[in-house]
């Protein structure tokens, strides 16, 4: 499963680990855009296999951030 950014912004926090076992509805990471932070979450349970941003790195909306099995 692929997880994509939904707003543009700073990826300011990642709170998950390669290898990492989570739950639907986990925060996986922190998106700041305006000094508001949107949370990126879990839809289903799974583990997470690859992480392609780095913290404090920009994104744009739709851009691919977390896989998951």
């Amino acid at each position: 499963m692929e997880i994509g950014a939904s707003i543009p912004g700073m990826v300011s926090k990642i709170n998950v680990a390669v290898g990492d076992e989570v739950q639907a509805n986990t925060v996986l990471a922190i998106i700041e855009a305006m000094k508001m932070e949107t949370a990126v979450m879990s839809k289903v349970g799974g583990v997470i296999d690859e992480i392609h941003v780095k913290q404090n790195q920009p994104v744009k909306a739709g851009e691919l951030i977390i896989t998951m099995r």
